[in-house]
């Protein structure tokens, strides 16, 4: 949820409160109705400023983030030589498409132009013009072994080939700050 409040409390500043929430023996006389509703509707009124600042500040993070994800997603780079899978565009068309795989290849890019670019499959087919918004990159599969089946195969004396593991990258400069819930904590 982008404002990460509820509706009802963005409206009215605080929780709703549901019948399955009462006891069925509590019993409610007129005073404490009186006192309930003067301390409610005073303490909700203050909250529902703070509750829509907060809102306001989680919906710009919430807009800057999915901004950065847009421009990350659009520049994607293909360069001659990338090994690339092509969105298969025939399992929409088709009746029964759905069964198809969603991609196909792996291709070698050969030429690039703008947004399309031209493919060569293992047999040496050209594809020409294909767009590149139909393109994602393909990376080489290592395989899966198990790290409970690691540790047993180096007892046996049997060497398995894992990829190594790639080194911790350094966390970025700037990481977003997590959107506020609290109203008391985003003051």
């Amino acid at each position: 949820m982008t404002t990460n409040f509820s509706p009802f409390s963005m409206m009215f500043g605080r929780e709703a409160r549901y019948p399955s929430q009462i006891p069925e023996q509590y019993q409610i006389d007129s005073s404490v109705e009186d006192t309930v509703a003067k301390d409610n509707l005073t303490d909700s009124a203050l909250n529902i400023s703070k509750i829509l600042s907060c809102a306001e500040g989680n919906t710009k993070k919430a807009q800057e983030k999915m901004k950065r994800m847009s421009l990350k997603s659009s520049m994607q780079k293909f360069n001659v030589g990338d090994m690339v899978w092509r969105l298969n565009i025939r399992s929409r068309q088709r009746k029964g498409g759905e069964l198809d795989p969603n991609f196909l290849g792996p291709y070698t890019v050969s030429s690039v132009e703008n947004k399309s670019a031209d493919l060569v499959d293992v047999n040496g087919v050209v594809f020409p013009k294909i767009n590149i918004d139909h393109l994602k990159h393909h990376h080489a599969q290592s395989p899966h072994i198990p790290q409970n089946l690691k540790g047993n195969l180096k007892l046996a004396g049997t060497t398995v080939a894992a990829s190594t593991p790639a080194p911790a990258s350094t966390p970025p400069a700037s990481t977003p700050a997590s959107p506020v819930t609290d109203p008391a904590k985003c003051m």
